[in-house]
């Protein structure tokens, strides 16, 4: 016997702006949505999935929509995707939202129009166990949208940035589509979940510039300086820890003590992606997320995902190249 939740969990990030906010709608206000002219000053993209919480979002139902982004992100050009998208954007008036169905399946995404979207929200809704990996995507255009490629990498960039933080909500919603009754849950902080992560990786015991400095044999009177040369050139990443008052130096960058060669190449296709030079990042953090985070494009053999950091110790190509496409303006080839 199946059982329907009568709520959805939606994951909203408009372009440019923000990191994404998160809420809950009915199935009845969804389709109230999809008949109501919504006016936008730029691109927004919504996510709507079954939302297994009996009241509000749990961290649980978040981190859900964080992995939907990404894998819509992800889905590579022979799925057909990009073509449902592209013929969507080029055929719809600018002003009309465009709905679509994601399925994890050998052609994901497929057009909905206004009218199918609450029946087809009515059956990802189910418990169902292949309903976990559908959803419907709602991408508005906007006055004056950007190009097809500009808008995507905008909105990818901003999915992208959020795993800085595990779970970022919306405080104070005020968008139409957002406007559901109000819920008493208790939303994370953001500030605080990056706090912990960062915690978490220091706790990795990442050696000090000092100790940096000591394993390359360096005879410099200030024992830091070593380390402190190889960041500003490029060759090495560091992480400012306020607890320790020093920089710290995440270790997939070294064999036997020593730089890889490839940490610097990797560090250069890095400062290509917006937000991740050295300059913007000073204090590193915002690169080591990316590095400490999990990537579907590095999953092993038994589909495991994997992180740039721990891939970069046998395959650091890969890895550049991931930074590489990230860094691409065109997002065309994940959709």
């Amino acid at each position: 016997m199946t059982s329907t939740h009568e709520n959805l969990a939606v994951l909203e990030v408009r372009a440019p702006g923000g990191p994404p906010t998160y809420d809950s709608l009915s199935l009845g206000a969804l389709e109230r949505v999809t008949r109501e002219h919504r006016p936008s000053h730029g691109a927004v993209l919504r996510l709507f999935r079954a939302n297994t919480a009996s009241r509000g979002l749990t961290k649980e139902v978040i981190a859900s929509l964080d992995r939907d982004a990404r894998e819509l992100f992800e889905l590579d050009t022979r799925t057909g995707a990009l073509q449902v998208l592209k013929e969507s954007w080029e055929s719809e008036p600018t002003h009309a939202p465009l709905w679509f169905a994601f399925h994890k399946n050998s052609r994901p995404l497929t057009r909905l129009s206004a009218d199918d979207v609450a029946a087809a929200a009515a059956r990802f809704a189910s418990a169902e166990p292949l309903a976990i990996h559908s959803f419907i995507v709602e991408l508005q255009r906007g006055a004056g949208a950007a190009s097809l490629g500009a808008t995507l990498d905008e909105l990818r960039k901003a999915i992208t940035s959020s795993t800085e933080v595990l779970f970022i909500t919306s405080h104070a919603p005020t968008n139409a589509l957002l406007a559901a009754p109000a819920t008493n849950h208790e939303t994370p902080d953001p500030a605080a979940a990056a706090a912990a992560r960062r915690d978490e990786l220091l706790n990795l015991g990442w050696p000090t510039s000092e100790q940096v400095s000591r394993a390359n044999h360096s005879t410099a009177d200030n024992r830091s300086q070593w380390a402190a040369v190889r960041r500003a050139a490029g060759e090495l990443l560091g992480v400012w820890s306020v607890r320790d008052r020093t920089y710290r130096h995440p270790t997939f960058q070294f064999k036997d003590g020593m730089i890889r060669p490839q940490v610097k190449e990797l560090l250069a296709a890095l400062a290509a992606i917006p937000g991740f030079n050295a300059t913007d990042d000073a204090k590193g953090w915002r690169r080591a997320f990316w590095l400490y985070g999990a990537r579907g494009a590095l999953a092993d053999k038994d589909g495991r995902m994997r992180t740039p950091a721990e891939v970069f110790e046998t395959d650091p190509a890969a890895v550049i190249a991931l930074a590489e496409s990230d860094a691409k303006v065109d997002p065309n080839a994940h959709w």
